[in-house]
Formats: structure tokens, sequence, C-alpha cells
């Protein structure tokens, strides 16, 4: 079944040659016989400079050489199934052929993509108990500094090799220090964000933030995203079920090989690798632990940074609601301003109309002739004052004071400073920190309700 699958991810792959290296390195007896104690032949794409090297279904061979890669060197079939895989995956089984058994390994982290290009790693490998001889395929981008890999694999591989030797080598590379520093350094941009955000350590403005006029929302939030990110990568959870299964194999390589190959230097070996993995469990679990803190730190400066921005949204929803209700008390006003008017039109207006034509006529047609009358005067003595009374006794009655709207004005404020005590209450007691919104002194808004 693993041949037929074979055949069809081999039809269905795409073929993007690369530049080629070979490396052998063998290991002999210092006795007169030179016996052969191991042999390291792989084929190495270790600079794969093509953007699509590691994406799914690509092979950095022609399918007919893949094949015959394969098949002569006793690498396990299924080893074209994963370039779908996602994470750290390393996978091993033993193999009987007619020729012997066969240790076949496949190890691979190639998911990964940065600003376009593919980038990773994979390692094929097949040891032979019968012959002695690990043979395989490795590929690489620079980024995983497949080079330096190589050279430490020549001088441990000296003066004897084991089946599991470059696996470990490529693991510890992974697991090195410029893991750990990684951490290190979203740790201080964690106390960063907590200074900023909490106050917690009591300190100058943190490295970073020169001014409060720096400490926006958007960059607060941009080093969040980018620390938590950070504190994900090379997830320790993933790398120790690697550690396990490599553990495995290499107590199940020890196991099957012959006792007459149980050289002491051959043992001497597994037991710094088998005390590597166990070096690398440790700082693991370690690791693990430290980026959970780190995550559960990020988590709740999120919750800070959330509650003030709700805490200022509420602050604003509330002052937006103060305007508006200063604004509908200026147009009820406006609106009895203008229905008074309307009335003083209708009860005056039919009045001076009627008079006008039935009381007061400016000119006599009697038989005499036309002829001013000599009392106009009265009219207009009489009408200017009676007009400017009852317009001042208007006037003064729309600009008498309004207890009603004070009282309404007063109770909104108060009402305001309760919420935003309620609001800030419930950031301290559920994240401890002390924020302000720089929206607690009300005079602005006081002295434009009484405008």
């Amino acid at each position: 079944m693993d041949e037929l699958l074979f055949q069809e991810y081999l039809r269905g792959s795409e073929s993007i040659p690369e530049a080629m290296s070979y490396l052998e390195i063998l290991n002999y007896s210092g006795s007169t016989r030179m016996e052969l104690l191991a042999n390291l032949g792989f084929s190495t794409h270790h600079q794969a400079l093509n953007a699509h090297t590691f994406d799914p279904t690509v092979i950095s061979f022609s399918k007919e050489a893949y094949e015959s890669l394969v098949r002569e060197m006793n690498l396990p079939y299924r080893a074209i199934e994963t370039s779908t895989v996602v994470g750290p995956f390393f996978w091993w089984t033993i193999v009987e052929k007619a020729d012997g058994a066969y240790l076949q390994f496949i190890f691979r982290k190639s998911d990964a993509r940065w600003k376009g290009n593919s980038r990773g790693w994979e390692m094929i490998l097949s040891y032979s108990f019968n012959t002695r001889i690990t043979s395989g395929y490795l590929k690489g981008t620079d980024s995983v500094e497949i080079e330096t890999i190589l050279r430490r694999l020549k001088a441990c591989a000296q003066p004897t090799s084991h089946a599991l030797l470059l696996p470990i080598l490529v693991l510890g590379h992974e697991m090195s220090a410029k893991n750990d520093n990684t951490q290190r350094k979203i740790r201080e941009q964690i106390r960063r964000l907590e200074d900023v955000l909490s106050g917690r350590y009591k300190v100058e403005a943190a490295a970073g933030y020169a001014s409060d006029q720096d400490l926006t929302l958007d960059a607060i939030n941009h080093d969040m995203v980018e620390s938590h990110s950070q504190a994900m990568w090379k997830r320790p959870q993933a790398w120790q079920n690697v550690v396990t299964r490599l553990s495995k194999a290499t107590d199940y390589y020890w196991e099957q090989l012959p006792e007459e190959e149980k050289t002491p230097e051959l043992e001497g070996l597994h037991k710094v690798l088998l005390s590597r993995l166990d070096f690398v469990t440790a700082k693991l679990e370690g690791l693990k632990h430290y980026a959970d803190v780190s995550l559960e730190r990020l988590k709740l400066q999120r919750e800070v940074m959330h509650g003030i921005i709700n805490q200022r949204e509420s602050r604003l929803s509330a002052a937006i609601a103060m305007e508006q209700h200063r604004l509908a008390g200026a147009s009820r006003r406006d609106s009895v301003s203008m229905k008074t008017l309307t009335l003083m039109g209708s009860i005056f207006l039919p009045g001076t109309f009627l008079s006008s034509i039935f009381s007061m006529t400016f000119f006599d047609f009697g038989n005499d002739g036309r002829r001013r009358i000599p009392h106009l005067w009265i009219y207009f003595v009489i009408a200017v004052p009676l007009t400017a009374l009852i317009v001042g006794a208007w006037w003064m009655y729309d600009k008498r004071p309004d207890n009603g709207v004070d009282e309404d004005v007063n109770e909104a404020e108060k009402y305001l400073d309760r919420l935003e005590a309620q609001i800030m209450e419930g950031i301290r007691t559920k994240t401890g920190a002390r924020v302000r919104t720089g929206l607690v002194d009300n005079s602005h808004i006081r002295r434009s309700i009484n405008v």
C-alpha cells in the first residue's frame, strides 16, 4: 500500500530542482583488518533558494531522481506524504526487507513562511542494521544553518557514529540558546507594557515610550500582538512530543544492535545522546512554564487595556448624553419661545387688522375734500409703549431661571460621577491597576451647560 500511495503522490507532485551536494563519512576500525564501523551518506540541499521549495507537494528533484533516491537508499515511502504536515514532525519505524532490517526516520519542520518565502528543513534517514550504513536526504534553507549542523556532524561522528546522531544534533540546534533569549526579550517587553498600563514598577517612563503623547493604545496593542506571537513561537509542548519519540527511537536502536557492535566508543556516544535528550527535556519544561507565565501576564495587561478603552468609551458616551440633554433643553426653550410669539401674534394681529380698517382711518373722504387727521400721533404714543411693555414682559419671562433644567443637569452630573466611580472600582478589583482616563474633570461640561 505504501508503494501505491507513493506513486500517486509522486505523480501529483511538482518538481523544482535545487543545487545538490553529497556528504559521506566513513569510520573504520584501527585494526589491521580495517573493518567498516559506520558509514554516513547524505544527499543534501543545504541551501535551497526557491521561494516555494517547502510548499506542499513540491520536491527538489526530478520525479525520476526522487524515486531512484528513495529506492536505492531504502528511504520511507511515506516521506512524500509529509510535505503538508504542520509543526515539528518526527516519525520512525522499523522495516524488514530481504537484505535485513532498516530503521527509518522522518524529521521535518517546514510549515513556516517569511515575507512570501517558505522556510524550514526536512530530514529523511534509513539505517541498515546489516551494513551499519546510515543513508538519507537533508534539505534546508539558509535560515536553518544546515552547514553548521553538518560541521558538528563531522566533528561528532569521529571515531564512531550513531544512527540518531544527526536528528539529535538538529534538535539541539533548534533548542539552542537563541530560543531562550527570545523568551527573555518577550518578558522584558511585558515588563514595559505593565509599567505603561499599570504603573507596576513605579519607575520613570519605560524605554521606548518617551512621553505621555507616545502612549497610544495602537502602539501598545501592536506590542502586545508582537509579544504574544513571539511567545507562542516554537511551543515547548510540540517539541516535547518530538523528544519523546526520539528517545523511544534511540532506545529501540540500542536494543536491536548486536552486542558485538556495542563498542565502548559507541556506548559512550549513546549515553551522551540520551543525556542530551534528557537535558533538552528539562529545558523544554522550564521554557513551557516560562512561556505560560508570559502569556498569562499578556492576557492580564490586555484586560487592563480593554478596561481603559471601555472606561473611556463609557465616559465619552455619558458626556455625549449630557450634551444631548443640554441641546434638548435649549430646543425646548426655543420651542416655547416660538409658541409664545405665535400666540401673541394670534392675539394682537386680528384686532390690529380690524382696528386699522374700521377705527383708524388716516384720511377723511367727505364732501369737503380729503384732509389728514390731526390726532394721529395719539395712536403711536399708546401703541409703541404698549408693544414694548408686552415684548419686555415676555423677554423677562423667557429669561427667568429654570430650576427644573438646573436640577436635571445636576442629576446628570451626579450620575456621571457615580458611573465613573463604578467603572474605576471594577478595573481596580479585576486588575489591581489604578488608571485614569483624563476625563475626570467635569468643569468644561458644566461651563458648556451654563452657556
